[in-house]
């Protein structure tokens, strides 16, 4: 009776796989989540079961393209993002890739994801007594800083060589304790992107990671780069750092900062939507 159950539900999860997969819009981007052997599929949809508020809905007819496939009321065979100008107006452009919402909306989801991390860091570190909630609208000070610890948000370090060119890091944590420099780089990619963006931020920082280590002689330096993509998703590499970081609680610190980019994203999609009709 055990295998046999075993294998109805086996047999329902395929019939339900292969039916997503056949829908127009969403099918083939689940597909590619599926396929993707660098995801985390555990992290990935964990707000599903996880997120009880999730936001479930979203503006339909968000892209020129949709819109002109459901109304016939436009070129179908312009795509011409109405925003910039300039891409193709896809979700890929739409969620990641605009140059218009590149230092707003973007930039918006970047710091609300990063936040979540730093005040747990923040509380670690003894610089704050708790840690508000990933929805919170309170703002990071640039500084926070005690005689055993300091840290920094979005501030440049004063390099002492002037070989260092990328010195503005999103985050960075010192532990005088334990001896440790941390520093953070946070990226909100789209969801085929986090490897490369992940390479980018690794050799961006390279001469200042060099630079740090004689600026703090017999300091771990370590950089930590924070790739969610868009729609939540992250890499399996990057778990061991954060369970480094935070140990048993890892797990919670992603799904919150999960739940700050999915909210954010959808926002981006109900903005553009609300702007370009």
């Amino acid at each position: 009776m055990h295998r046999i159950k075993k294998h109805l539900k086996k047999a329902v999860n395929e019939k339900l796989v292969g039916k997503v997969e056949d829908q127009h819009w969403q099918g083939s981007l689940l597909k590619a989540r599926w396929q993707d052997d660098q995801l985390s599929h555990e992290g990935c949809f964990a707000w599903l079961n996880k997120w009880v508020s999730a936001a479930t809905h979203c503006i339909a007819g968000i892209t020129r393209v949709c819109t002109a496939y459901k109304t016939g009321t436009t070129d179908k065979n312009n795509v011409t993002c109405r925003m910039c100008g300039e891409g193709s107006e896809c979700l890929a452009h739409v969620l990641a890739r605009c140059p218009s919402l590149a230092q707003s909306k973007y930039l918006d989801r970047h710091n609300a994801a990063l936040k979540v991390f730093l005040f747990e860091m923040l509380r670690d570190l003894k610089l704050a007594n708790s840690t508000p909630p990933w929805f919170s609208d309170v703002k990071p000070k640039p500084l926070y800083k005690s005689t055993d610890a300091e840290a920094y948000w979005d501030l440049p370090v004063y390099a002492d060589h002037m070989y260092v060119r990328s010195n503005r890091m999103d985050a960075r944590f010192i532990d005088h304790d334990n001896k440790k420099v941390l520093m953070v780089e946070m990226s909100c990619p789209w969801v085929n992107n986090r490897e490369k963006k992940d390479k980018e931020k690794t050799k961006k920082y390279g001469a200042l990671r060099l630079d740090l280590t004689k600026q703090h002689p017999g300091y771990t330096i370590l950089q930590v780069n924070l790739i969610l993509d868009a729609l939540g998703g992250w890499s399996k590499e990057m778990e061991p750092d954060m369970k480094n970081i935070f140990g048993a609680r890892y797990k919670n610190v992603l799904l919150r900062m999960q739940k700050a980019v999915l909210s954010c994203t959808v926002n981006i999609a109900r903005t553009f939507k609300l702007i370009t009709s």
